[in-house]
């Protein structure tokens, strides 16, 4: 992984992208309480709790300041684990994403990384290692949330069954398969391509 090296201009198609998604970010999360609503915690610049909301009310207001949790899923070709969201979705159905969702109220980091990760494609952390690799913040990266990103190493047989609410879909590629499908227009999450652009390269 350490010898892959970054699309050239992806830098700049990072930066392009962040900004389309900001100026409509209002306007997508401007959607009906969901059935498996959640109580969040809000955070301030330092990541300290000042306050909680439910999920719903923070996306529908565009709160940037809750927490989040995101996987980097590698098997042994140097490929990445990247789902494809549900269609029926709310917010940006069928886009590309990374394993991962919303820190609960009273949750830390690791526990609600372990309980994303088996909720959505059944991979038990419990015993199987992960490591912390850093946090994207809305100050430093402009991304949507404090988030917690992750490596998870699995081997080429590992079997993975993916939550059909989460997801229609996932898909192994190399990170140029990846990059490729970004800069061709592919649609992601907000945070999808700052976190590749940020912590692929270590890796």
């Amino acid at each position: 992984m350490n010898q892959i090296k970054t699309a050239l201009g992806f830098q700049a198609l990072v930066v392009e992208f962040i900004q389309k998604i900001h100026k409509n970010m209002l306007m997508e999360k401007k959607f009906e309480p969901d059935v498996s609503d959640e109580l969040l915690d809000l955070v301030d610049s330092q990541d300290q709790v000042v306050g909680t909301m439910m999920r719903s009310e923070a996306f529908s207001q565009g709160k940037n300041n809750y927490r989040a949790v995101h996987a980097i899923i590698t098997n042994a070709e140097g490929k990445l684990l990247i789902p494809r969201r549900s269609y029926q979705k709310k917010t940006r159905p069928g886009a590309l994403q990374c394993v991962g969702g919303c820190v609960r109220s009273g949750e830390s980091y690791d526990a609600a990384l372990i309980r994303e990760i088996y909720e959505e494609i059944t991979l038990d952390l419990n015993i199987h290692p992960f490591q912390f690799l850093g946090k994207l913040t809305p100050e430093a990266d402009r991304s949507a949330g404090y988030v917690g990103i992750y490596k998870i190493e699995v081997e080429l047989n590992t079997r993975l069954i993916f939550n059909e609410d989460d997801f229609s879909d996932i898909y192994w590629l190399f990170p140029q398969q990846l990059y490729a499908k970004i800069e061709q227009g592919e649609n992601t999450v907000t945070n999808l391509p700052i976190l590749l652009n940020k912590f692929l390269p270590r890796l």
